[in-house]
């Protein structure tokens, strides 16, 4: 079985998820190539798409430049929005797709145009298209922070701050709306990493005809490990005895929607706890919160961030929007007890008493109580650390998660063999 993973990068939430089940399924004995617009990893058989550099397709490229920023003039960018469904390269990738029995898509915003994708390629081929964010079926946004109208037809959409229905959002509803009906529901599974984004597919006017199923991503245990936390803090240069709450945001800014402002509130009424430290991994920070802080920056070394993860006491993720964010299946990996809100699909991994501790969305109060009852009781943590590691093993590892999906792409080939 010849299995095309494809995805704009191999870096960030989705590319890590594409590349490290890329990685699975080669080690479980299928043919399993990744096809990338950009690619970060050093792996040899990586596919890197090649973008034509004739003038005819740089002049094609520029006008869809061009367009867009026409189209978009009167809606400024928006941290988590995707502006089209369509891409400056057209079609260009599609004449350099890797054979393959079954396609995966995975985040292809930027890289892969759908239009020009489907039905073409799905109806000779079977295809499965991972769903890490909500844009598949929006008009555009990453997660819809409550909004409804994705499901009936978008428009007006309160992220754009539009005033009319037939703004954007409503523009790239309909072009979705036109693809996706072309294609027949047999030819096209969707997976969710979690069940919180199959119940938002389960209620969208754009995919909601598709078979859906929960299929989490999956992170190296070999790698993400429990390792000497003396030895890691003395790497880091960390207080052997302080109290290390970490919080990662690989990407982007510090979004609100990670909840940093949230955690710095939360640190703000923790100042009697002694020995507190916040150790933050992620872009350039400068904020004050009032404890010691170490930060170090941009970590994309699979060792070195497992390191990290074993320094601290506790992962803290005061997320807002999420869906199954990868920082917690590395910190389950490693031993690491989680605290955060019950966002998205969190509460799947993070389960009270026997992972870490949840507690309901933006609720900084019974968060930071939360946070408070763990680092004193140093037993409980010792205990939720390796039921973390056992969880991981048994739910994460990249054998489990590789076999769930070659037993999906042989459910769809035989289905495929009727047509």
């Amino acid at each position: 079985m010849k299995v095309v993973n494809i995805v704009t990068g191999d870096e960030g939430g989705g590319g890590r998820a594409a590349y490290r089940l890329n990685k699975g399924l080669k080690a479980a004995g299928c043919d399993a190539k990744l096809y990338v617009a950009s690619k970060f990893h050093h792996d040899d058989e990586t596919i890197v798409f090649q973008p034509k550099e004739d003038l005819a397709s740089k002049l094609k490229r520029f006008l869809f430049r061009t367009r867009l920023r026409i189209r978009t003039a009167a809606y400024p960018y928006k941290l988590g929005w995707s502006w089209e469904h369509e891409c400056q390269r057209d079609g260009d990738p599609i004449e350099q797709l890797p054979p393959g029995d079954i396609y995966n898509l995975h985040t292809i915003s930027n890289f892969f145009d759908t239009g020009a994708f489907f039905p073409a390629v799905a109806m000779r081929t079977p295809t499965v298209w991972t769903i890490h964010l909500m844009a598949p079926f929006t008009g555009g946004c990453y997660h819809a922070s409550g909004c409804e109208r994705f499901e009936r037809e978008c428009g007006l959409c309160p992220m754009l701050g539009a005033k009319r229905e037939n703004d954007p959002s409503r523009a790239e509803w309909e072009d979705k709306q036109r693809i996706y009906s072309s294609i027949p529901a047999d030819r096209l599974s969707l997976v969710t990493p979690s069940e919180w984004m199959r119940s938002r597919i389960a209620r969208s006017s754009l995919m909601k005809r598709f078979d859906a199923v929960v299929i989490p991503n999956g992170v190296d245990t070999d790698v993400y490990k429990p390792r000497d936390r003396a030895a890691a803090r003395q790497t880091l240069d960390l207080p052997a005895d302080a109290k290390v709450l970490l919080f990662v945001s690989q990407h982007g800014l510090w979004a609100k929607g990670k909840g940093f402002d949230l955690l710095v509130e939360m640190i703000g009424g923790m100042r009697d706890t002694k020995g507190l430290q916040l150790l933050t991994l992620g872009p350039d920070f400068r904020s004050g919160v009032g404890i010691p802080h170490k930060h170090v920056g941009h970590v994309f070394n699979d060792n070195l961030l497992s390191l990290i993860y074993n320094a601290a006491d506790m992962l803290v993720i005061p997320s807002l929007e999420d869906n199954l964010p990868t920082v917690v299946l590395e910190a389950m990996a490693c031993g690491i007890p989680v605290a955060g809100f019950a966002t998205g699909g969190i509460p799947e991994m993070v389960r009270k008493d026997e992972t870490g501790e949840i507690v309901p969305k933006g609720d900084v109060g019974e968060l930071r109580l939360a946070v408070e009852a763990l680092l004193r009781d140093e037993p409980t943590r010792a205990r939720l650390s390796r039921q973390c590691r056992e969880n991981a093993l048994r739910e994460y590892s990249l054998p489990v998660v590789a076999a769930r999906y070659l037993k999906l792409y042989e459910t769809m080939l035989e289905r495929g063999h009727g047509h």
